[in-house]
């Protein structure tokens, strides 16, 4: 992955930051006083690392977009805010913005991992700037160790009575020959669920089992193993839904998981297909590093 750097093009963003890169001594001076609380609040230091995180990528994101606007732009001078209903992540427009810098973005986090995924207007493009959705979420390729077997825990997600996956659904994540295909199979299927509802803004609260996606592999695992899958498929009450783009991409020699997590995490991306070009699709993840990408819009370094 490659380190990040502000980017008017392509129009589809994707951030990655790992929590090993946050010290352990939490630099909460990257964030205005009332923004803390929602990081200290968590005991373990590594789910303080996340919401760290999360909140870094979001404010680095904003910087990002709006210098032209205010050249004195900050970490600690923009302001994030939650929906109260979707639980979807925004931001109070700066003022002065007559048109949307942002279209819309997403984060998640898991096992060591933050993840941003954005799109933004396209210069000229009326198609690639009208509004759009997009959610990503990142999961671990490994049942967690608080469960009883990896077989309960994945009882407990795949029976017909849990409501969270179809009978396709199912049947592929079992069809798999071993325990652990079959649980990574369950996390693929998960991410690009939890993706999408969180695109749509409906969240957890749906019926999961109108939404449907089949084409799933195992791409990471195959013969000619590959980074990303873009071959799943999205299907909403049975009909095959294609303005929707999918993907999902692996990520090794993520640590500071759960013990018995083997590093990895799956990172699934769901946004409307309309307005991508090709070098939105071909776009790689790029890695942010704290002292180069965030670090330079510290306000308390100026």
């Amino acid at each position: 992955m490659a380190a990040a750097t502000p980017c008017p093009s392509p129009t589809l963003l994707r951030y990655a930051l790992l929590s090993s890169s946050i010290p352990s001594r939490l630099p909460l001076q990257l964030l205005p006083h009332p923004a803390r609380g929602p990081v200290t609040q968590f005991y373990h230091l590594s789910d303080k690392k996340l919401a760290l995180g999360s909140q870094l990528l979001q404010r680095m994101l904003l910087c990002q977009a709006h210098q032209d606007l205010d050249p004195n732009i900050t970490l600690q001078s923009v302001t994030l805010w939650k929906d109260p209903e979707s639980g979807r992540p925004g931001y109070v427009p700066l003022e002065g913005t007559t048109e949307p810098r942002i279209i819309d973005y997403n984060v998640s986090h898991h096992s060591g991992l933050v993840v941003l995924a954005a799109l933004l207007p396209a210069p000229n493009n009326p198609t690639a700037s009208k509004p759009r959705r997009i959610g990503v979420d990142a999961v671990t390729t490994t049942p967690p160790q608080r469960s009883h077997s990896s077989q309960e825990f994945l009882d407990s997600f795949t029976s017909p009575s849990s409501g969270v996956f179809t009978p396709r659904e199912i049947a592929a994540i079992n069809a798999q020959p071993t325990l652990p295909l079959r649980v990574r199979l369950f996390y693929i299927h998960w991410a690009l669920k939890e993706s999408y509802v969180k695109a749509t803004g409906t969240g957890l609260v749906t019926d999961l089992t109108q939404i449907e996606f089949r084409n799933v592999k195992l791409f990471d695992l195959e013969q000619s193993a590959c980074k990303r899958y873009t071959e799943a498929k999205l299907y909403l009450g049975g009909v095959e839904r294609p303005e929707w783009y999918l993907e999902v991409e692996v990520f090794e020699g993520v640590d500071e998981g759960d013990e018995g997590e083997d590093g990895a995490c799956y990172v699934a991306i769901a946004t409307e297909r309309e307005g991508l070009s090709d070098e939105d699709l071909k776009g790689k993840w790029k890695l942010v590093k704290m002292e180069e990408d965030i670090g330079k819009w510290d306000a308390t370094q100026r």
